[in-house]
C-alpha cells in the first residue's frame, strides 16, 4: 500500500511540475495540453462527432429508465484484445510526454507508470459500474464522465441510471459510425490505454491537490482537463449537467 501511495504521488507530481515550468504553464491553458500528441491521432479524430451526437442524445425512453443495466448493451465490434506491443507505445508516448524528450527520464517515468498499475486501478473504476475497460466505446463514456468529474468538481457516482443511460447511448453512437468500428483491435486499444492513462493521472492529481487543500494547482489541473476534452471530443464540460438522465445542457 506504502509502494502504491507513492507511485500515485509521483505521477500526480509528474503533471503539477509539466504545468508550473516555465513555456508549460501557458501550453496547460491551451487546448494543445501536454497530452497534445495523443489527440493529434488520426483515431481520435474519427471519434469526435460520435462523443458530440451521444451527448446530444439525452433523453432517455420509459424502458430504459426502468432497467438501465440491462438496457446498457455492450456492442461487441468495438471490443479490443490488449497486446504487450501496443501497451509498450501507449506508456512510452505518455512517460515521453512527461519526460519532455529526455530519453533517461522517459524510461524512469514508464517504470512509475507500470509499477503504479494505473490500468489495473481503471479495469476496477470501470467494472463497478459495469463498464468494460476492453471496449472503446464504455471506455470513452466513462473517461467523458471522469473529465466531466474533474473539471466540475462533481460526482456523478451518485447517478448510477444516468452512467449506464449513456453507456448505451455512447455504443449505439460508436457503432453507427463506420470510420469507428473500422479501426483494428490495435487501434481500439491504443486509444483505450491512453485515454485511461490521462484519465487517471488527472483523477489521482485532482485527489491529491484537494487533499493538500492547494487550490491554485487543483484550479490549474480542473482547467487543463476542461481543454483537454475541448480538443478530444469537442465537449465543453462546463457547459453540461449530468444526472440520472445523462449529460444535459446547462437551462
Amino acid at each position: 500500500m506504502k509502494n502504491t501511495m507513492l507511485y500515485q504521488r509521483l505521477i500526480a507530481s509528474v503533471l503539477i511540475v509539466i504545468s508550473a515550468c516555465s513555456g508549460a504553464g501557458a501550453q496547460i491553458g491551451n487546448p494543445g495540453l501536454m497530452y497534445q500528441g495523443a489527440f493529434d491521432n488520426a483515431m481520435f479524430l474519427t471519434t469526435k462527432a460520435a462523443i458530440e451526437k451521444s451527448v446530444a442524445k439525452n433523453k432517455p425512453v420509459a424502458a430504459e429508465k426502468k432497467n438501465p443495466t440491462t438496457s446498457a448493451t455492450n456492442n461487441a465490434t468495438l471490443n479490443f484484445t490488449s497486446s504487450p506491443e501496443v501497451h509498450k507505445k501507449v506508456l512510452q508516448l505518455i512517460a515521453g510526454i512527461a519526460a519532455k524528450g529526455d530519453k533517461a527520464k522517459q524510461e524512469k517515468h514508464a517504470s512509475v507508470l507500470e509499477n503504479a498499475a494505473l490500468l489495473t486501478q481503471f479495469d476496477k473504476l470501470l467494472a463497478d459500474f459495469g463498464y468494460n475497460s476492453h471496449n472503446l466505446s464504455d471506455v470513452f463514456a466513462a473517461y467523458t464522465i471522469i473529465a466531466w468529474q474533474i473539471a466540475t468538481g462533481n460526482d456523478a457516482a451518485q447517478y448510477t441510471q444516468g452512467i449506464s443511460l449513456f453507456r448505451k447511448q455512447m455504443a449505439q453512437t460508436m457503432s453507427g459510425n463506420k470510420a469507428v468500428t473500422a479501426l483494428s483491435s490495435d487501434q481500439k486499444q491504443e486509444m483505450g490505454e491512453t485515454l485511461a492513462y490521462i484519465s487517471m493521472i488527472f483523477r489521482i492529481a485532482v485527489q491529491n491537490q484537494a487533499n493538500e487543500n492547494n487550490a491554485a494547482v487543483l484550479n490549474n489541473i480542473r482547467n487543463s482537463m476542461q481543454s483537454l476534452t475541448l480538443r478530444a471530443t469537442g465537449l465543453d464540460l462546463m457547459k453540461y449537467t449530468f444526472n440520472n438522465e445523462g449529460f444535459s445542457l446547462k437551462q
